[in-house]
């Protein structure tokens, strides 16, 4: 029994993590950075015109976060026959909220337009030489890759690799 409540708060405080994550964002980055700008002298404010409009950027990236971020965490909870209810959850811990901006930033590099040049230096020279040792595109699917940490490595393969092929 002790383990379930245990497994549950974990489960919960990861939710919560997700859930509030806009409200960690504008507690770390949103209000430093206007105490920083509240605190400029007019001259000092004359030589960073854009840092408002900067500010407006992160909150308006928080809000669209905010958006995916809640939606996944309900739709989870759902999936896990855990309450919807956000208030019932166990609370977010800083390692929890630290773990959303991993998971946000992975995310980015792994599947966005802005990441596409970070992956080819990740990636590129590593699909590369992949493509090198077999160039034989319709061998690819009969070689198999090791791939650490996946569930089942019998199912990676080099087409599943690389996304080149």
């Amino acid at each position: 029994m002790s383990q379930d409540i245990e497994e549950y708060k974990a489960l919960t405080s990861t939710l919560s993590s997700f859930y509030n994550f806009h409200k960690y964002q504008t507690e770390q980055i949103i209000k430093p950075r206007l105490l920083k700008q509240q605190a400029l002298t007019p001259q000092e404010a004359q030589l960073v015109p854009w840092y408002t409009k900067h500010i407006e950027n992160l909150k308006e990236c928080i809000i669209l976060n905010t958006n995916f971020l809640e939606t996944l965490a309900i739709s989870v909870a759902n999936a896990w026959s855990v309450p919807s209810d956000p208030q019932s959850w166990e609370p977010a811990t800083e390692r929890d909220y630290d773990v959303v901006a991993t998971t946000l930033l992975q995310l980015m590099r792994e599947w966005s337009d802005e990441g596409q040049k970070e992956r080819e230096v990740c990636y590129g020279k590593i699909l590369d030489e992949l493509e090198s040792i077999y160039p034989d595109k319709l061998q690819r699917q009969n070689i198999k890759i090791l791939n650490p940490g996946t569930p089942n490595p019998s199912n990676n393969n080099l087409n599943q690799v690389s996304p080149k092929t």
